[in-house]
């Protein structure tokens, strides 16, 4: 076993010991699986500090993650000045769960690289409530690429919609998070893990843990 991985596990016993902590108490009951089907995505926010992930200041998005894809570790084919530059854009997303889709939006127009729309935060977004009673928001996908609507019963890899950048964003991407309610701009989030997932994090590979994200990690479905 490598030394990441034990360093992880000892986290992971460490975080056991302290089952009051608020850690233990915001964890997902659930397992979640890579929202694409194909290629290499980066995380750009993912933690559960503020240095490394943004959403650790908004209560219903805490532990969230930002996810892009990429091309020989790049995020665009050229100067970045488009939305079409991007590897993400108007790539596929799927359900990372089994679940029902209560709530979803996908009129709001992409942003051109250097806007963004502040007052529509999650722009186009789909809410699917798992099979665990919790509530999760994938958001910033393309206008009107949804293929889903609400009372939809979805199982895990579902087509959901296309990569946009709609929403509070500055560049095309997909954003995930968990939360405790069906009321976006409400309650609080939940930190979460995917399996099944192959990460690459400083030239190290773990695949097959079911680990939370960092900023910083490489990830695919293989």
């Amino acid at each position: 076993m490598n030394s990441l991985k034990i360093a992880l596990l000892i986290l992971v016993s460490m975080s056991a010991a302290f089952s009051e902590d608020e850690f233990a108490q915001v964890r997902a009951k659930g397992n979640y699986s890579v929202p694409f089907r194909s290629g290499i995505w980066f995380v750009v926010q993912g933690g559960d500090t503020l240095n490394v992930n943004a959403h650790m200041g908004v209560p219903e998005q805490e532990y969230g993650i930002d996810i892009v894809r990429t091309e020989s570790r790049n995020l665009t084919k050229g100067e970045g000045k488009l939305t079409t530059d991007y590897f993400s854009f108007g790539e596929t997303i799927v359900a990372p769960c089994e679940g029902v889709v209560v709530d979803c939006h996908s009129e709001s127009k992409d942003n051109e690289i250097g806007e963004t729309d502040a007052k529509n935060v999650y722009g186009n977004y789909v809410m699917i409530k798992s099979l665990e009673n919790e509530y999760v928001v994938l958001a910033h996908f393309k206008q009107k690429s949804l293929r889903i609507k609400a009372g939809d019963v979805l199982k895990s890899g579902d087509l959901l919609g296309l990569v946009g950048n709609s929403g509070n964003t500055t560049f095309p991407h997909i954003h995930m998070h968990v939360q405790d309610g069906p009321t976006l701009g409400t309650g609080h989030g939940r930190l979460f893990a995917f399996s099944r997932a192959h990460v690459v994090v400083a030239a190290t590979e773990l695949k097959g843990d079911t680990i939370p994200l960092l900023r910083g990690m490489w990830l695919s479905s293989k």
